[in-house]
């Protein structure tokens, strides 16, 4: 009766571990620097409307108060604003569990996953 465990063929372990990383590896880098470039173009074109669009917003709202024609109620432009931070926390708090389920996935495809994000990293790093 032998009870020595099997061996693994090494070729055959580097294979499949090779098959796993490379192509994660390689999509994480192609995705970091695309997502890279995407993300700095869009944000800073965002950043720029939106800073001007509030601007214009409270520069008009000033100047129609300043004439008298309206009048602004500053606490409930606060009780908005403070609604708008709690809808925004509420769906922070409806993301948490996806991603807490999602994570046995993500254990589960580990060398894919961490290859993946090594490569993420390593496309967002790219200049």
């Amino acid at each position: 009766m032998n009870l020595a465990l099997p061996t693994p063929d090494l070729t055959q372990l580097l294979t499949t571990i090779i098959s796993q990383i490379g192509p994660g590896l390689t999509g994480g880098f192609v995705v970091g620097y695309g997502l890279k470039k995407a993300a700095l173009f869009l944000l800073s074109i965002a950043l720029k409307i939106g800073a001007v669009l509030a601007g214009l917003f409270v520069l008009g709202l000033m100047s129609l108060e300043a004439l008298g024609i309206i009048k602004v109620d500053y606490a409930a432009l606060a009780r908005f604003l403070e609604q708008v931070a709690a809808q925004i926390a509420a769906a922070v708090m409806w993301l948490m569990p996806v991603v807490t389920n999602a994570i046995p996935t993500v254990l589960r495809l580990l060398p894919m996953t961490g290859s993946f994000g090594v490569g993420l990293v390593a496309g967002s790093l790219k200049h």
